[in-house]
């Protein structure tokens, strides 16, 4: 059996479910490709590691923002229904499923994906990775990406009418494609490699200057 994949925080342990699981995007760093920072990985690892992580809570912060706010930097989202602005149709697919709709979420279901947010640092492969903490919120995710269809029961129909709200005409509800892994990389890969590459030449200019200062 396969070692799960998992993630500690606060002394609480998760499993981490990379972003697109195995048909996720993977940034790879060669020496042909950006040649200064496999230099750097070569020749200061303790603060190109440092750097890394920098850039994997970030694109965890982006990831975050861009599931709240329903849209990613140049590549917006569909614009959500009034019955998913209103949370009605949450209400109606909770009680079908006979509970309730958790509060303190954002519109729709946007808010599952951002909370469960997280980044993984695995210092051997020297790399960082942006996934979800359960496994439900990365089926979630790739439902919101890929886009689906909610079939409308009678007995949510009956839940639209005493919600006062009008039923749609047909047996289903389309939720068009949100894409968000991908567009997130695409809108953050110009500012990653000079971001590694700023932050090394920080932590080495801090590093002297204490130094200087210590003798």
């Amino acid at each position: 059996m396969a070692v799960q994949d998992a993630l500690t925080i606060g002394g609480r342990t998760y499993p981490f479910i990379p972003s697109g699981g195995p048909t996720g995007t993977l940034v790879k760093i060669n020496d042909t490709a950006a040649p200064l920072l496999a230099h750097l990985a070569d020749n200061f690892p303790g603060e190109f590691s440092r750097a890394v992580r920098h850039v994997g809570w970030r694109l965890r912060q982006a990831m975050v923002e861009s599931a709240y706010h329903g849209s990613v930097v140049g590549h917006g989202w569909p614009p959500i229904t009034d019955l998913q602005k209103q949370r009605v149709l949450d209400r109606a697919r909770a009680e079908d499923a006979g509970g309730r709709m958790r509060k303190g979420l954002t519109p729709w279901h946007f808010g599952h994906i951002a909370r469960a947010v997280a980044y993984k640092w695995e210092s051997d492969a020297m790399r960082v990775r942006v996934g979800w903490l359960s496994r439900s919120s990365a089926r979630l995710a790739a439902q919101v990406q890929a886009g689906f269809d909610t079939p409308v029961t009678p007995k949510m129909r009956k839940f639209f009418w005493a919600a006062g709200v009008k039923p749609p005409a047909g047996n289903t509800i389309s939720s068009p494609p949100r894409p968000l892994v991908y567009p997130l990389f695409l809108a953050s890969r110009a500012w990653i490699e000079q971001t590694i590459t700023d932050r090394v030449f920080e932590i080495l200019a801090n590093a002297h200057s204490g130094a200087r200062r210590a003798a």
